[in-house]
């Protein structure tokens, strides 16, 4: 008894996702690989006028000093709520 070729699992026993990601990877590269350049080029871009517009080093220490009073003000009205920042998740710094 010879054994039986193995087949490729058609497109119905496994998902589409992995079908298209499999057979159509240089769409993936064409397209996935000039957007990648261009969200990095403008997110550099957008993070330096930010810092140059916004946080310029002379102006760290009036930035901390209201962030100060801020948790001073929010300690003394005894709120028992977490404190939270307002910042964007991608820009936070946790690591998982």
């Amino acid at each position: 008894m010879s054994p039986s070729p193995r087949s490729s699992p058609s497109p119905s026993s496994s998902s589409w996702l992995e079908h298209i990601i499999v057979h159509y990877r240089w769409a993936f590269v064409l397209l996935l690989l000039p957007v990648s350049l261009a969200y990095d080029v403008l997110y550099y871009a957008r993070s330096a006028v930010v810092f140059w517009l916004n946080s310029a080093p002379g102006r760290h220490g009036q930035k901390v000093a209201e962030v100060q009073r801020q948790v001073r003000r929010w300690r003394e009205e005894g709120d028992h709520r977490k404190m939270c920042t307002a910042r964007p998740g991608e820009e936070g710094g946790d690591v998982i």
